[in-house]
């Protein structure tokens, strides 16, 4: 069984905040790795910059952040060799259809639509999180 690693990609200070201190907070048996943009993102994948080299479970990503948006950062990782299958999971506030299909077309395994209420986003961050450990766990492909 491999231990889950959890890539998310988020500029938003008080999100990021949040989103530690709820999975810290759970006992899942996951490893959290928060990239401050797209950018740092794309370098913990590729191990380039500064960064070490992740092999993340899953990827969650927001669709606006400076450096290289969460768009870039979609096509960018599905050109990689052996990111092709990788779950790419977007967690935006925009609920836009067009940003939704732009967003699957561009690679994007699922999308979600973070929640303005701080219980509704702790919830859907801990069921990221609890999915990201049964696609880790799991022997078998599982379907996101």
């Amino acid at each position: 069984m491999n231990r889950a690693l959890l890539l998310w990609a988020e500029d938003d200070p008080g999100d990021r905040a949040m989103i530690r201190r709820t999975l810290q907070r759970s006992s899942l048996d996951l490893k959290l790795v928060m990239a401050m943009d797209g950018k740092e993102a794309m370098d913990f994948i590729s191990g380039s910059g500064s960064r070490p080299r992740v092999e993340p479970t899953i990827v969650i990503l927001d669709l606006e952040m400076p450096r290289m948006s969460g768009w870039d950062l979609l096509t960018a990782i599905r050109a990689l060799p052996g990111c092709e299958d990788l779950p790419l999971v977007v967690f935006s506030s925009s609920g836009m259809p067009s940003d939704i299909g732009k967003a699957l077309k561009r690679g994007a395994t699922d999308y979600l639509i973070k929640p303005l209420e701080p219980l509704r986003f702790r919830e859907m961050v801990l069921d990221l999180g609890q999915r990201c450990v049964r696609y880790a766990s799991s022997d078998a492909p599982l379907l996101w």
